[in-house]
């Protein structure tokens, strides 16, 4: 608090596909945007948006950052300072270093893995399992006394897509629309349910044999861009669509 003020916090999620601007007032988000992810060329690229903020008569009491991206984690950084006169938080494992992390090299785990990895631990009841559906999914245990156990990397929605349309050109450009029936009569409702069914039944049997592998059950969290497409077919998931911003903010 500042003078008996709730602090107003900017959020910054750099992914590999987009890059979210969130400020919380509180714990309630009262702005949020997003810019694709460019990685080249960045120039003034990031500063309108940041400058934005600015403008639109928020005062901003801190930020903190979670990027997968590294080439443009520093211009992130630099612009921010620029924007906001004042330092804010970059997410690593050095920064989180009261997390128990059993992997070889904790310094491997990822800003968002870490952010999501607080958000369950500030909202829901341990352990559990999260899946994330951003350009990889992403499928992370935490135990019930709090430690990051591990998890699975797989291709996610976007790269099967992208790989598609590489690999196979011949065949039609799809969006990411989950169609009614699993069995489908034209090209394009096929590729859309194997593409999305797909990963509705992956996660399933994942997190089912990590469950099984672990020897617990577990509450089970769906999150990241992909999961608004499929949430509803995964009902003994929780869905929650800003796991990894709350995140943030109680890391901050």
């Amino acid at each position: 608090m500042l003078n008996g003020r709730a602090d107003m916090i900017l959020i910054v999620d750099a992914g590999n596909t987009d890059v979210n601007f969130f400020v919380y007032d509180d714990k309630k988000i009262v702005y949020q945007d997003r810019l694709m992810t460019k990685r080249d060329d960045l120039s003034d690229y990031y500063y309108s948006l940041v400058h934005k903020i600015s403008l639109c008569g928020f005062r901003i009491d801190g930020y903190i950052i979670s990027s997968v991206v590294p080439l443009i984690t520093d211009h992130l950084v630099d612009t921010l300072r620029s924007v906001f006169k004042m330092d804010g938080l970059v997410v690593n494992s050095v920064l989180v270093s009261d997390l128990k992390i059993e992997l070889d090299n904790r310094d491997e785990l990822g800003a968002d893995l870490i952010a999501t990895t607080y958000g369950v631990m500030a909202k829901y009841e341990l352990p559990a399992i999260v899946a994330d559906l951003g350009t990889a999914t992403k499928i992370s245990i935490i135990s019930k006394d709090k430690v990051f156990q591990g998890g699975i990397i797989v291709p996610g929605v976007s790269i099967a897509k992208k790989a598609m349309e590489l690999m196979i050109p011949h065949l039609p450009v799809i969006e990411p629309i989950l169609p009614d029936r699993l069995i489908n009569r034209d090209t394009i409702k096929s590729m859309q349910a194997g593409l999305l069914y797909g990963t509705i039944h992956q996660v399933r049997s994942l997190v089912l044999a990590v469950e099984e592998e672990m020897g617990f059950k577990a509450t089970k969290i769906l999150t990241g861009g992909y999961s608004r497409f499929i949430n509803h077919k995964l009902p003994e998931f929780i869905y929650d669509e800003t796991l990894l911003n709350d995140g943030l903010l109680a890391i901050y």
